[in-house]
């Protein structure tokens, strides 16, 4: 089979979720990599749903002679249709990501070809066995995590529109939390880019704000803190003028010399995943390294914001010891701590996860009419039966918390100058305040559509 023109497509849930403000989603990076390891003579094409509207650009495009869609959990019901959209022209489709490296046999019911795991190494295969008539089910990466290399994407495919620029400095996590699933899917050790790869990368990037798409910049060893503060020097030293964020452990507020370089070479905003204030719950989670700090967080958020950088506070509801009080104590915490930033998210148990087999086995997920209920798994629904809260309690708390922090804008103008005046950085604030009004849209956008549910329901 001859392969001229390869189509890209990367989703987008109907219900949008965190991905629903421009300022929130960010390029389909695996995509990108896709497109530089497919041989150049090929005619590549992309549909990104955060901004094409699939029907129209489908038709400017044409006929293709090979789909390839990526997809997470919440995307992956919109990826099913358009894998079938596309089959039932007889068109190949090879489906990868997250998800469906997890359940490649229900993927396997809308696609021909899954690809299991990072796909550097493995795409290559799909397409010399595709041109040869030999397009096996399955293609799974097989070596070991260290010997993969991580690929730089081509960026010429992406919408110009995207705000923030994406690069990744590592793959890996070693903290391994109970309801996160990147350390199955990118292994438990943290895998380090060359700093000179990386430098070079950032040079050819447009934007002049750049998301770093790693778990955790700056890692936990000391090895991994001095790679991290070597690449925060090069970047200076380089002069790149970026203004960028990453996710982090809140452990970074012990290390005085990266934070000071972190903001020198352009860090304004952190996402940190704090969760819960409370140890029983942090224990559950397997949030160790939040565990030993949880007596110094204080200073830690205090020591943060003193180099100059806001704070994006991710937070779960959903652990067994949450209750009606978990309102109180986490508005205070955020209060009492100057959260710039604050993602309050329901507790989801993801497939690939050591949360989601745990309460398959306890027969708690209620949100289990696959695959059309994967579209509930945004962080925004509530998908499992709680030991002593309703459904109904657990999204009171939620709302209750949203409703004192993020709804009310004249909370977000009060966070911007306390913002302002904690870290002496206009950029930070301002960074913070848009995230904000992003997350202020966003609830309020669910809120909507959750009471006309209620309505058509009562109809």
């Amino acid at each position: 089979m001859n392969i001229k023109k390869i189509l890209f497509i990367n989703p987008v849930n109907k219900q949008r979720g965190l991905a629903g403000a421009r300022f929130s989603c960010f390029p389909p990076l695996s995509l990108g990599i896709l497109a530089k390891l497919t041989p150049p003579d090929k005619e590549i094409y992309m549909i990104d749903e955060n901004f094409d509207n699939f029907d129209e650009k489908i038709k400017k495009i044409g006929r293709v002679d090979l789909v390839g869609i990526t997809s997470y959990t919440s995307n992956v019901s919109r990826a099913y249709e358009i894998a079938k959209f596309f089959k039932e022209q007889n068109i190949p489709v090879i489906m990868g990501g997250i998800h469906v490296s997890f359940l490649p046999y229900e993927a396997l019911q809308f696609c021909d070809s899954v690809v299991i795991g990072e796909a550097e190494g493995v795409w290559e295969k799909v397409l010399e066995d595709i041109e040869n008539n030999r397009l096996q089910r399955m293609y799974k990466q097989d070596r070991k995590f260290e010997d993969i290399k991580i690929e730089t994407p081509r960026r010429d495919i992406y919408n110009s529109k995207y705000f923030w620029g994406m690069i990744q400095t590592s793959r890996g996590c070693p903290m391994n939390c109970e309801f996160c699933s990147v350390t199955i899917y990118n292994g438990h050790k943290y895998r380090k880019r060359p700093i000179e790869e990386i430098i070079n990368e950032l040079k050819t990037i447009k934007q002049k704000y750049i998301c770093f798409f790693d778990d955790n910049i700056v890692g936990r060893t000391k090895e991994q803190k001095e790679h991290a503060l070597l690449l925060f020097k090069r970047m200076v030293e380089e002069k790149l003028n970026k203004i960028w964020f990453a996710q982090c452990s809140i452990n970074v507020g012990e290390e005085e010399e990266i934070l000071k370089w972190m903001y020198k070479s352009g860090c304004r905003i952190l996402l940190i995943g704090l969760e819960s204030i409370d140890e029983e719950s942090l224990k559950e989670m397997h949030k160790q390294e939040n565990v030993r700090i949880l007596n110094k967080i204080n200073d830690l958020i205090k020591n943060i914001h003193k180099n100059g950088i806001a704070i994006i506070g991710s937070f779960i509801i959903g652990s067994s010891n949450d209750n009606l009080n978990t309102i109180n104590k986490t508005v205070n915490f955020i209060i009492k701590n100057d959260i710039d930033s604050v993602l309050i998210t329901h507790l989801t148990p993801f497939p690939g996860t050591r949360l989601y087999t745990k309460m398959q086995q306890e027969n708690r997920i209620i949100a289990n009419n696959y695959p059309d209920d994967w579209i509930k798994y945004n962080f925004s629904n509530v998908v499992y039966k709680h030991e002593k809260l309703s459904k109904e309690e657990l999204i009171y708390i939620v709302d209750s918390i949203k409703n004192k922090i993020v709804a009310p804008f004249w909370m977000l103008i009060k966070r911007f100058i306390k913002t302002l005046f904690n870290t002496i950085s206009f950029r930070a604030a301002l960074i913070a305040l848009l995230w904000n009004i992003g997350l202020r849209n966003i609830y309020l956008r669910g809120l909507k559509q959750r009471k006309k549910v209620a309505v058509d329901n009562q109809k």
